[in-house]
């Protein structure tokens, strides 16, 4: 039954075939999948090397020894891009991670932090998570941090 429903999906008809012949097709599949994902990487991990070269550019890292693409965690990447970079840099964290993901970072590390970096983060909420009142919002976020904190 798996089967028959894979044939329909991916050749646009019903189609009884072999055993033989459907381990083909999902072979053929699979490989191709593969080879897609595998580009995927690729253009991911270039990405990242671009997004690291322009943040040294930018001295984000001047208080670290030595740095490289591969060895700067998600989050850095993802605050230190907010911080120093501009839009189009910006937008490229987008197509390296999932727009949730690079939420949660923003909210668990940058919009905690106040008046630090209040007009960044507004306009961080307004612009790239559709927040209608991103004032009031990082007033709660920014509460919800503090009172976590005391009960700590």
């Amino acid at each position: 039954m798996f089967f028959l429903y894979f044939v329909e999906h991916v050749f646009g008809r019903y189609r009884l075939c072999p055993y033989g012949l459907l381990t083909i097709y999902y072979l053929c599949l699979m490989k191709r999948v593969e080879q897609h994902t595998g580009a995927m990487d690729v253009d991911k991990r270039q990405l990242k090397k671009e997004l690291a070269e322009q943040l040294l550019k930018a001295n984000a890292f001047w208080s670290y020894a030595n740095v490289s693409a591969d060895k700067i965690p998600a989050e850095e990447l993802v605050e230190k891009t907010f911080i120093y970079l501009d839009l189009e840099d910006i937008a490229k964290l987008f197509k390296l991670y999932p727009r949730n993901y690079i939420r949660k970072i923003w909210r668990e590390k940058m919009a905690i932090q106040g008046d630090y970096l209040f007009d960044l983060n507004v306009m961080i909420a307004l612009y790239y998570f559709d927040i209608k009142q991103p004032e009031k919002y990082l007033q709660r976020v920014e509460r919800e941090h503090l009172k976590h904190m005391r009960r700590k």
